[in-house]
């Protein structure tokens, strides 16, 4: 198997990871909105989740990005992300927009008409990931053959987010800037560290993000994105690289599946997770038992978009919708 093969198997196995990740903090949040989880617990979790797990698709998508600029005129790349992140990007936030208002009276969304008109510059929902990775994918096309300069615009982002508002949009775009641009960085001397004491590394990263975890969490009081976060911000992006490269059969293929499918999962699992909430309540089934209404929620917002997934890939469907290119099939968030 070449270096270009192993390098992409580890990277859809992590991108897999990072999709499960997305599923579960959404589906936890959503729960924690409707008043079904509550409780210290729960703010623990979507602390550990989110201090990572966008910063870490974020940083696949510029190692993507570096793969491709190498092969492509920038200008060229710049049109493919008006194909495969704007356009998606418009089609599914007003088709998600719409179904919201529909149901309005059934979900947590307050989603109004006049708030979908808004989509240019106040992204709904899960789609903000797409507004500021096509930012991100501009200034990397422009700033490819300048590292050093995209290195320090990146910095200055990420300083420049912890002195606005920190629950706004623009600080949002601001501080994860920073880890697309490490996607420039060169990869193999980490990998191939990683590879050779890959137990070792496991066990040793996940101790650290564990502690770095425990002590940013009880300084910023929760806040994910707050600077004293960036320990844990690493280490757990760093967890999910090692996770990739553990070469197991059922484990690599699964994840893989998952990575390949990300793009489709990330838009289309909210639409599922929701509704299995809402039928969850309707049947009355375990009120009291938030966990099982995590779990089955996750589990049906990953299959469902799967299974749509792997049912069109082979179509012209999937880049009519969106979901992928009429040049690559399978097309995870990275490649967007």
């Amino acid at each position: 198997m070449s270096s270009t093969t192993n390098r992409m198997v580890w990277l859809d196995a992590a991108r897999g990871l990072a999709i499960l990740l997305v599923v579960f903090g959404h589906v936890e949040r959503g729960l924690v909105s409707a008043g079904i989880a509550k409780g210290q617990s729960w703010a623990w979790f979507d602390y550990t989740i989110y201090t990572f797990h966008m910063p870490a698709f974020f940083l696949f998508a510029g190692l993507t990005a570096k793969g491709s600029l190498s092969r492509k005129e920038p200008k060229t790349f710049r049109v493919e992300k008006l194909k495969t992140i704007v356009y998606p990007y418009f089609l599914w936030s007003l088709l998600q927009g719409g179904v919201m208002i529909a149901l309005s009276g059934s979900t947590n969304s307050k989603e109004s008409v006049s708030g979908l008109l808004d989509i240019c510059w106040h992204p709904i929902g899960q789609f903000w990931f797409l507004y500021a990775l096509f930012i991100y994918q501009i200034f990397g096309s422009l700033l490819y053959k300048r590292r050093k300069i995209l290195s320090l615009v990146a910095l200055l982002s990420f300083a420049s987010s912890e002195v606005i508002e920190p629950t706004s949009f623009g600080s949002t775009i601001l501080h994860n800037f920073i880890f697309y641009s490490l996607g420039f960085v060169e990869f193999p001397p980490l990998l191939a560290l990683l590879r050779r004491h890959l137990s070792l590394a496991i066990c040793g990263i996940a101790l650290m993000f564990t502690l770095c975890t425990a002590f940013s969490g009880n300084l910023d009081h929760l806040d994910p994105v707050s600077i004293f976060a960036t320990p844990s911000t690493f280490f757990g992006i760093l967890f999910l690289v090692a996770l990739g490269l553990w070469e197991n059969a059922k484990y690599t293929d699964l994840l893989s599946v998952l990575g390949a499918a990300s793009m489709t999962i990330y838009i289309l699992h909210i639409f599922f997770a929701a509704g299995s909430r809402i039928a969850l309540d309707k049947l009355h089934c375990c009120p009291n038992l938030p966990i099982v209404y995590l779990v089955v929620c996750s589990l049906v917002g990953t299959a469902a978009p799967l299974i749509i997934h792997r049912l069109i890939e082979n179509s012209w469907l999937l880049p009519a919708l969106g979901l992928g290119s009429f040049r690559s099939k399978k097309l995870g968030l990275s490649k967007a």
